[in-house]
């Protein structure tokens, strides 16, 4: 009896161990996967979670080219691909060091390491005064190829450490020559400072004309500061060069790389930095969120977007206690808006035969809330500012935390975990419901209201809006017969931004006064 007892406890061990693999073998099949989330339906302990920093790349920006004095070029005027930063002084000049196989020599010094040579001093031959502020166009640093292309390459200025440097592309010479009158012409230290190789003097531009026979050691010891070495190959042996000769402005060639020096100017297409994860920013709890805005809750990362967590506040931009309306938003109370930067407030804008006496679980009535178009709800958190603090800080919830926020909601019914929202009161975000069974659900009702010159006019509470990647989205948020809550995300719905829904801000600890 002993033994059958024994070996029928060993069987159930080996068949639970058995039904353990078989269910996390088929876990991937019959799980269904919310869009854009990583969050598996039922579960918030399935979530991927980032916790190292990240190398990002990104276009340099006119803030990046002026930490380095470099000026910055809209792909529209460079090779209609990419925004760049280009030096405003050539290699060896304005804080731009040679590098360190490079040999610097004066102008009639003899080369011994070509191609790696560049020269300094007087570097044009019959040059008029300068006439383009402090960089002569007489006296420049001029470089062979591989030392303008390793000069670049080292390139390693304190204000962008992580930044790539590199010689320009013929394509790009080819979009600043198309656009000389507003990169350089006239500019001074504000321009590219290209000077031009010509007797005939233009207005607000060096001249730097002559080669000047002092290079000795290179191909045919003249120096050329009016053309300018490219990284593009003419042929198997040669590289493109740029003329800038008026009136015409441009000329190209094809130069031995040991040939004559030539200006060399760096170019930056590419910032790389490390981004740390959101994480490091975002709040740790409720009493964080305290200290950064009155009357918000902390919500955890796993009922969010599962990567950070954030402060959300609990009533409506135009609300007591929520946000004030940002700058330029209409309050369309009164009368009918035209514009779409409107908000109603003081007004019905909830249906009261269906919303009246449905608020006993919380001090903020849904009948009377105020309701935005997406403009005014967009600029209203973009100029939050809670306690004179973080404004660009606050920002509509992206389309991950709408969904993490559905999940939350509808979790309640059959997991029985804490909410954001439903039965919390105050102390919730104090959602409200769109439908008649929400007496039972632990939310307010807020059918749909009067707000004349909004879409359809009427005023939607139970929608709140959404903004991520140019895109609009709102969470509709209703109840149906047997009280389960259906919380919907909807993308475009706005149609124009002329609809007008609920407005929560979300805070991450992240600036986002940058963002479109």
């Amino acid at each position: 009896m002993k033994k059958l007892n024994g070996f029928s406890l060993i069987e159930l061990l080996i068949s639970l161990i058995i039904i353990s693999l078989l269910i996390g073998a088929f876990a991937p099949i019959i799980t269904k996967k919310l869009k854009a989330t990583d969050v598996t339906v039922g579960s918030f302990d399935n979530r991927k979670e980032e916790t190292a920093e990240k190398n990002i790349s990104r276009p340099p920006t006119k803030e990046d080219c002026d930490k380095v004095d470099a000026l910055f070029i809209p792909k529209e005027m460079n090779d209609g691909l990419k925004d760049i930063c280009v030096t405003k002084y050539n290699a060896g000049d304005g804080g731009i060091p040679l590098a360190a196989n490079v040999t610097k020599l004066y102008s009639g010094e003899t080369c011994t390491k070509s191609p790696f040579c560049c020269w300094q001093g007087k570097t044009a031959g019959e040059c008029t005064e300068n006439r383009n502020g402090a960089y002569s166009g007489c006296n420049r640093t001029i470089c062979q190829w591989e030392a303008g292309y390793e000069s670049c390459n080292s390139y390693s200025p304190s204000g962008l450490k992580s930044a790539h440097w590199r010689l320009p592309k013929r394509e790009e010479y080819s979009g600043w020559m198309n656009n000389l009158n507003t990169l350089n012409n006239g500019k001074g230290e504000n321009g590219l400072q290209i000077c031009f190789g010509t007797t005939s003097l233009i207005e607000g531009v060096d001249q730097c004309n002559g080669y000047g026979n002092h290079f000795l050691g290179s191909y045919d010891t003249h120096g050329r500061s009016y053309q300018h070495w490219t990284s593009s190959q003419y042929n198997e042996s040669r590289y493109y060069n740029t003329y800038f000769l008026p009136p015409k402005f441009s000329y190209e060639g094809g130069t031995l790389p040991n040939n004559a020096p030539l200006a060399v100017r760096c170019v930056l297409d590419t910032v790389e930095e490390i981004q740390k994860n959101p994480q490091d920013y975002s709040p740790k709890n409720q009493e964080d969120c305290d200290k950064v805005a009155p009357y918000t809750m902390f919500i955890d990362k796993k009922y969010n977007d599962g990567f950070h967590n954030v402060c959300v506040t609990k009533y409506n931009v135009g609300d007591a206690g929520g946000p004030p309306y940002g700058t330029g938003v209409i309050q369309g109370a009164s009368g009918k808006c035209s514009a779409k930067n409107c908000c109603w407030s003081n007004t019905q804008t909830a249906n009261a035969s269906y919303c009246s006496g449905k608020n006993a679980d919380s001090v903020y009535g849904s009948c009377k809330r105020t309701a935005c178009q997406f403009e005014a709800a967009k600029q209203s958190c973009k100029d939050w500012a809670p306690n004179g603090k973080n404004k660009g800080y606050w920002r509509l919830p992206k389309k991950a935390e709408l969904d993490g926020w559905v999940l939350a909601v509808q979790m309640y019914d059959f997991k029985g975990v804490p909410t954001i929202s439903r039965g919390l009161g105050s102390k919730g975000l104090q959602f409200c419901n769109y439908h008649r069974y929400t007496v039972k659900t632990g939310d307010q009702q807020c059918f749909y209201g009067s707000c004349p010159g909004a879409g359809e006019d009427v005023c939607h509470n139970s929608n709140i809006y959404g903004f991520d990647n140019g895109i609009n989205y709102i969470l509709g948020y209703g109840s149906n017969e047997t009280a389960d809550i259906i919380a919907t995300i909807q993308e475009n719905h706005t149609i124009n931004g002329i609809y007008a829904y609920s407005v929560r801000c979300v805070y991450d600890g992240i600036d986002h006064s940058g963002d479109s």
